[in-house]
């Protein structure tokens, strides 16, 4: 058994923050003691009987040497009262404590954690003695959070998981989609949107559902917005364009050729503009007529053309462009970032191609840039579409019947591989 009295002394010199005695130990805690009587203490008894005099001399005893500050001794008899007066001091504090949550309106909200302290202790004094006290809840709570509490023991919720529950599953997680991809659609938009595929639920249950996810109704959510789907409410309008370069053998020795691709943001389609190791004013301003062109321009419909700062994007390269009624953007220096999609296609051909071949002469360039620009429109997964391919050849095979093809280009550099009904195939581009 350990007991603890509380000392308040006035004069703490001489006496170490934690020291350990022989047969007791002693804790500086500011300007007074924390005692613990050791449990070997004879007149432990005695304390339960109010003798505390005869305790205490006999703790100091045991600790050796220690003598008790005259200043300490009403202090210690008001720390370490009888049993009444500890009563009494718990009472006046929850009646101070309710009468200050009261007239503030203020409502004492507990965890579970709590509720199951208090029900444990209440339990314990019994209703008779919770009575005695002015408690921050009634004693029939404290005992019904008791009764709760052993229910929970012995009892535990069936789960069953019928048709119905797991359409529910599914209900929630679409109404969660609809609403972060529609800041504007209410609970009856949504609801509509669940009748055309099949599920029938009420507005209410759409709220509630709403409710607890953390989704704000339509006209706050109409309040706020988030640069993804402002992007992504722009992609169809925008291209980014960027250069890239490679060092090609020639006979006249390595000559650094520049590589310039525009993307049309939201179908990931690159267009190959030019390859050349003579670029200037007047090829970008054939390149740009070519981009702007009424009948095949790769910029038909397009509003934004975003860049970079380079000296080739000049100024008749941008009249061009305005006279289609395309606004040139240019991104801020030094902060690729902001064109991060075409920065995440010039690394993803290099590492993937062109950094794993030497080339001699302009036209194994061209014929390694239109492999890789091949693979990336329609054998290559992206993960920034879902992980599917843009443009692919055949459908998705759902299921695993039929053989495993591979489709091969640069020679196994650029792999693809697809379902064929038949024997097993090797083709080679």
């Amino acid at each position: 058994m350990n007991l603890f009295i509380i000392f308040q002394f006035d004069d703490v010199s001489g006496i170490k923050k934690g020291q350990v005695f022989k047969k007791g130990r002693l804790k500086v805690e500011g300007v007074g003691f924390k005692i613990r009587i050791c449990s070997a203490c004879q007149r432990l008894a005695d304390l339960r009987k109010n003798r505390l005099e005869d305790a205490i001399n006999h703790f100091f005893s045991c600790v050796g040497g220690l003598d008790e500050p005259q200043t300490a001794r009403s202090n210690r008899l008001f720390a370490c009262g009888s049993e009444e007066q500890r009563d009494d001091s718990a009472t006046q504090t929850n009646e101070i404590l309710k009468e200050q949550l009261e007239s503030n309106d203020v409502k004492l909200k507990l965890s579970n954690i709590q509720r199951r302290k208090l029900a444990k202790t209440g339990k314990k004094l019994g209703r008779q003695r919770l009575m005695q006290y002015a408690s921050i809840v009634t004693p029939d709570t404290l005992l019904s959070w008791h009764r709760r509490l052993v229910a929970l023991k012995y009892t535990a919720k069936r789960k069953i998981n019928t048709e119905r529950q797991e359409e529910m599953a599914l209900i929630k997680e679409l109404c969660v989609k609809f609403a972060e991809e529609n800041l504007t659609w209410g609970y009856g938009r949504i609801q509509g949107a669940l009748e055309n595929l099949g599920y029938t639920i009420c507005e209410a249950t759409v709220a509630n559902i709403l409710k607890a996810a953390g989704i704000l109704p339509a006209p706050e959510r109409m309040k706020k917005s988030n640069w993804k789907q402002f992007v992504r409410s722009h992609m169809a309008t925008i291209c980014v364009a960027d250069f890239l370069t490679t060092e090609v053998w020639t006979v006249r020795g390595l000559v650094r050729y520049h590589t310039l691709f525009v993307m049309n943001l939201a179908k990931r389609q690159v267009q190959i503009a030019q390859i050349s190791c003579q670029m200037n004013g007047e090829v970008m301003a054939q390149v740009a007529r070519n981009l702007t062109d009424s009948e095949d321009g790769f910029l038909d419909g397009m509003e934004y053309f975003v860049c970079d700062h380079d000296v080739l994007f000049t100024k008749q390269f941008e009249a061009i462009l305005d006279s289609s009624d395309v606004k040139l953007l240019r991104t801020r220096v030094a902060t690729p970032q902001q064109n991060g999609f075409a920065e995440r296609f010039v690394k993803s051909i290099k590492e993937e191609c062109l950094n794993k071949l030497i080339f001699f002469g302009e036209n194994s360039l061209k014929k390694a840039v239109d492999e890789y620009v091949e693979h990336y429109h329609h054998e290559r997964n992206h993960q920034g579409l879902d992980n599917v391919i843009p443009f692919p050849y055949a459908p998705r095979n759902e299921g695993q019947g039929g053989s495993v093809v591979k489709f091969e280009r640069l020679g196994g550099l650029l792999n693809y591989y697809h379902r064929e009904n038949g024997e097993e195939v090797l083709r080679i581009a």
